[in-house]
């Protein structure tokens, strides 16, 4: 192996996956290392049994990044590899950064998806499945004529550009459902429905502007590719597409090492000086069972890599504003059938494409064959916590599980905690009652008690960190928690590193787009 490279990159999550991917196909020479012996990082796609490892493998806790705390398992299952489970469960917008990205990239052909088939809002005690066209407004009996009128009105400002409308002015960082009531004079029953069904709102506080953008891509998603606006990606989603990026460093020249601990990170900059000697390699890696040291000109990487000299002040701790957003998580199986035919559909609210034009006519499928399904339980659902809690269920047509078992992924943020609150909180306690109550909704017979579970707490840091403390190191920003942001984040985070590479280790030749034109009927060779 050549020891010298340009640009290293420290794990494989999507974001990493990306950046490195992008460089290789540009002409960089990169080496892609990640300590874990499997791809995606914090994004992974594991079996039962992996997740179990993981599970039992707490990473000390470090400030202002990504750390996981409170991780508890119980039960077994038969034929752990026919199970892929994400440790970050999304959906995918049919319209945004990173369906661009796996299209122009040639990534997507190393992937699969599938359509949402439902999303239902839990209301009365029931489910309640979002419609699949603007026509089903003016069906329901539910709403009157003049909220029709009026949602109508939203729906046609919400899929423009309303950056600069007169409506917004002033209103940016309202709470959401207030603008919807104060602005369009949306009922209160209404308002908190658009917010939770339409533009995923994680909180009753959520600042207008950032629903408003989701509200944007949802409607701009609908139609393009079905009924839903969102896709699910196959084997586990977010994690076989990092996954997928890798394959294409490694086709385009990247070189990989998993499994392996990083012994040492050493700067060879001149203290004076970071770049007295450009002819030379910036940094010298050793890496355990590696036998020669790696030499590279520049670092990419998750702050959790580095040593504390090549962090930035933020990292060490002393950015007073920095804060923690703590959410929950839940990972279960099921291994019997869901009775999705107990959906009913009353929510009036439109699945629409971006210019109200037309509406699509493909037909949602039967509840007889449907495979995923998002729930979502609004703040009132319960009080054990004040976000909103999302259920995402995958079943064998995603490729995640076999015939007859079902996936349920359970999120909520935890909001207005104190420091010794968020020290002695039990995700388990916040998301088993939603992991039975959705069971129980969705069961013919007997509630089934989960065949596995999992539960786990994820701290990220919300201080704005320097995107890089030194010339030739780039930090990756961790992902948010939103079910159905993050990897469009991944992207665009990822297209910020590329340009910032490009312009601190320019290539002779030029690099002119991220992504190079595809070759027809391009081959590659593993």
């Amino acid at each position: 192996m050549d020891s010298h490279f340009d640009v290293v990159v420290f794990g494989t999550g999507l974001t990493e996956s990306i950046a490195a991917a992008s460089l290789s196909k540009a002409g960089y020479k990169v080496v892609h290392i990640d300590t874990n012996p499997y791809y995606g990082g914090n994004e992974a796609s594991l079996t039962p049994d992996e997740l179990t490892q993981w599970c039992s493998r707490i990473p000390p806790s470090k400030p202002n990044c990504c750390d996981y705390a409170c991780k508890s398992q119980t039960g077994t299952v038969q034929s752990s590899r026919q199970y892929s489970l994400s440790l970050s469960p999304s959906v995918i917008p049919s319209s945004g950064s990173l369906i661009t990205s796996l299209i122009a990239s040639g990534v997507a052909r190393y992937g699969g998806f599938r359509l949402l088939d439902k999303a239902a809002v839990y209301s009365s005690g029931e489910l309640k499945t979002i419609p699949g066209s603007k026509e089903a407004i003016f069906k329901s009996k539910d709403i009157s004529l003049v909220d029709k009128r009026r949602l109508m009105r939203f729906l046609l400002f919400a899929s423009g550009d309303f950056e600069s409308a007169k409506e917004l002015e002033g209103r940016s960082e309202m709470p959401f459902i207030e603008f919807l009531e104060e602005v369009f004079f949306l009922n209160q029953d209404l308002a908190g429905t658009v917010a939770n069904a339409l533009a995923l709102c994680t909180s009753p506080k959520e600042h207008t502007i950032l629903a408003l953008q989701r509200t944007r891509q949802y409607l701009r998603s609908s139609g393009k590719y079905g009924p839903s606006p969102f896709l699910i990606g196959h084997y586990g989603g977010l994690g076989e597409l990092a996954q997928g990026y890798c394959r294409t460093c490694a086709v385009s020249g990247g070189t990989y090492i998993l499994g392996r601990r990083v012994l040492s990170i050493h700067d060879m900059a001149s203290p004076t000086n970071e770049c007295a000697d450009t002819t030379t390699p910036r940094f010298k890696i050793s890496v355990d069972d590696v036998s020669e040291p790696i030499f590279a000109d520049l670092i990419i990487s998750s702050d959790d890599y580095l040593p504390q000299e090549l962090l930035p002040v933020d990292v060490l701790g002393s950015a007073p504003s920095s804060s923690v957003e703590t959410s929950a998580f839940c990972i279960a199986i099921v291994d019997q059938p869901l009775a999705f035919s107990k959906l009913s559909s009353q929510v009036p609210l439109p699945e629409v494409d971006a210019d109200s034009a037309h509406s699509t006519t493909q037909q949602s499928p039967a509840n007889d064959d449907i495979s995923t399904a998002l729930i979502i339980f609004p703040p009132e659902a319960r009080r054990q916590t004040n976000g909103v809690v999302t259920v995402l269920i995958e079943g064998e047509e995603t490729f995640s599980c076999p015939r007859g078992k079902h996936i349920l992924y359970i999120s909520t943020p935890c909001l207005n905690l104190s420091s010794d609150a968020n020290e002695s909180l039990d995700p388990k306690d916040i998301l088993r009652p939603y992991l039975m109550d959705t069971l129980r909704l969705l069961s013919n017979g007997p509630i089934p008690e989960p065949a596995f579970s999992a539960y786990y707490l994820r701290n990220l840091s919300t201080s704005n960190l320097p995107l890089s403390p030194k010339e030739r190191v780039i930090i990756s920003p961790p992902l948010s928690s939103h079910f159905a942001t993050k990897g469009d984040e991944a992207a665009r985070n990822a297209e910020t590193i590329f340009w910032e590479v490009v312009k601190r280790l320019p290539k002779g030749d030029g690099v002119e787009s991220l992504w190079p034109p595809l070759e027809e009927d391009q081959n590659d060779e593993d």
